[in-house]
């Protein structure tokens, strides 16, 4: 190594002791060719320049120095070899979905950031998790907003809070503050919108992977979409269970009452009826424990849209989304994790109407028409 190099000499070596060696050296990684019968390299070295100070340094050491110089060196390399083999990447074995697009491009505008990751050939699994806001646009208030919110409604109706209508001890001891309230809420009454179209129409195109619902209005069956790509976390009107003897009643069995704003009552034991929707003090269903982890696992794209997130544990499951998964937030304000200085640079945030933010991603994606098509065909209320 203290000989100098001539320009297009050959320098044979083992695989373990190759370019920290000749750190003194100007190598182009178009000169580094691999021998096929052999297990050794040929650098081939187009131009050298020698650095004096080490070249100096390394003669003053002595071979000793020289030999543990080399013998560190080794290893590096052989680390280096070892990282680039498990690195490196076949065929079609591309990003999912497209991170460069998010990363390069941050003043690109959400909604196309959104378009080219749907649209990108390897993401094939979209799970989305909605909450009330997604409801408005069919005319269902929400329970948050500050002027409109069901919440704001109700909280002049002698209620230490507005919540306690929702309030599973509260319920026994009061079940008609509910009541008075159920008729509004119970499914039927109101069509889907754009909202629940878009969802129904990445599941027609083999997309959805599973639509996770805040929501108790049914708007998703009513739009279409399969039972079995859908988790009601907070559960549903179409099934009623008496409180005292648990016997089971098809929802359309309480309807009457409700409609009435009385309270309904069981056949058998005279106890009360309760719609199976998830009050406050209650677990979520079995099913949404028993599919939320699988789920988010296997997920190319998470979208958010129209909730609060401040219900647990619905509101936990953003945090549990995979680091390699893009989180979109489509919403009419900045909510939950979205909110915090230093977010995920995968994260894409839209704010806004929730349904022209819709509207215009599926201009984007190309999908405008099949959205229009799929909600004309149900009769949808679309503004």
């Amino acid at each position: 190594m203290d000989k100098e190099v001539k320009k297009q000499d050959v320098i044979t070596c083992n695989t373990h002791t190759l370019v920290n060696a000749f750190s003194d050296l100007t190598i182009s990684s178009r000169d580094i060719k691999k021998n096929g019968s052999s297990q050794s390299t040929q650098l081939y070295v187009d131009k050298a320049e020698t650095v004096t100070d080490k070249k100096d340094c390394r003669k003053e050491k002595g071979t000793r120095s020289a030999k543990l110089y080399n013998s560190g060196t080794s290893t590096r390399i052989r680390d280096n070899v070892k990282s680039s083999r498990r690195t490196r990447k076949k065929p079609g074995d591309e990003s999912i979905p497209d991170i460069k697009i998010l990363k390069r491009n941050q003043s690109l505008n959400p909604l196309n950031k959104i378009a080219a990751i749907i649209g990108h050939k390897n993401c094939k699994n979209i799970l989305v998790l909605a909450g009330a806001g997604i409801s408005t646009s069919s005319g269902i208030p929400d329970f948050r907003s500050p002027k409109t919110g069901l919440y704001n409604i109700i909280k002049n109706n002698k209620l230490s809070s507005p919540t306690d209508a929702f309030d599973i001890d509260y319920f026994h001891n009061n079940p008609g503050v509910f009541y008075e309230l159920a008729k509004d809420l119970y499914p039927g009454q109101y069509k889907p919108n754009y909202s629940h179209y878009f969802v129904k129409l990445l599941c027609d195109k083999g997309l959805l992977g599973r639509m996770y619902t805040q929501n108790i209005d049914g708007l998703e069956r009513l739009a279409g979409i399969p039972s079995s790509k859908l988790v009601e976390a907070h559960g549903t009107f179409s099934t009623a269970t008496c409180i005292c003897c648990k016997k089971c009643f098809q929802g359309d069995h309480i309807k009457p009452a409700i409609m009435d704003k009385t309270i309904p009552k069981c056949d058998r034991c005279s106890g009360i009826i309760k719609p199976d929707i998830i009050f406050f003090g209650e677990n979520l269903p079995k099913r949404f424990y028993k599919l939320y982890k699988k789920d988010l696992s296997g997920c190319d794209l998470v979208i958010v849209m129209g909730t609060s997130l401040q219900v647990e544990p619905f509101a936990s499951l953003v945090d549990k989304v995979p680091s390699r998964v893009p989180r979109v937030l489509i919403n009419k304000e900045i909510v939950g994790p979205f909110t915090r200085k230093r977010r995920r640079y995968t994260d894409i945030i839209y704010t806004g109407d929730i349904v022209d933010g819709l509207k215009e991603l599926a201009e984007n994606t190309g999908l405008r028409d099949e959205l229009i098509k799929v909600s004309l065909a149900a009769k949808a209320f679309c503004r």
